[in-house]
């Protein structure tokens, strides 16, 4: 009676592990840092990478949600300035809508909150946080491996220190292992 007993909890809680699609994603990301004086006509822009990493859930084929945390790869100077911005790091939490095209190819767009810290060659920081909207497309190779190409919209933000604001927008190429 004991295993049959076991047997049966190990059935159902299989079967509600997979009701939820879990994944882990690392992404490669080309930002377009936008660094502006309000007020002036200066504004000009860099394109620093970094790298995320992104934890998530599918509820159903439609919706999800999602986490993630970025740091920078390389930094970038800004247009005619001396000012070279990289991405310090970027924390955000994401709900996640599907538009499926097959069983493997997909629409995706996103709406969450971020944090998104930038510093200078001179260690002054720069914050863009706030809600942001994403799209993307996402393909999926088998029922463990996909890949995800998508845009991201941030909010804008401005230096800690000085009269700057930053408009940041990311380019992220990705892969999604799911389990």
């Amino acid at each position: 009676m004991k295993r049959i007993l076991l047997a049966s909890a190990l059935l159902a809680t299989s079967s509600i592990a997979s009701a939820n699609d879990y994944y882990v994603g690392i992404d490669a990301s080309l930002m377009n840092v936008e660094v502006s004086a309000p007020g002036f006509s200066f504004s000009e822009g860099a394109n620093p990478s970094a790298i995320k990493l992104r934890f998530g859930t599918k509820f159903n084929k439609y919706v999800g949600l999602e986490a993630s945390y970025g740091t920078g790869l390389s930094s970038d100077e800004v247009e005619n300035t001396r000012i070279d911005i990289e991405l310090k790091n970027s924390f955000s939490i994401q709900a996640v809508g599907f538009i499926p095209i097959s069983d493997s190819f997909r629409f995706s767009g996103k709406l969450g909150v971020a944090r998104v810290e930038f510093e200078d060659n001179d260690g002054d920081k720069a914050d863009a946080d706030g809600v942001f909207l994403g799209v993307g497309l996402a393909y999926d190779f088998s029922e463990k491996v996909g890949l995800n190409l998508e845009l991201v919209k941030y909010s804008k933000g401005e230096y800690d220190d000085f009269n700057l604001d930053v408009d940041p927008t990311a380019l992220n190429l990705g892969l999604n292992i799911y389990f």
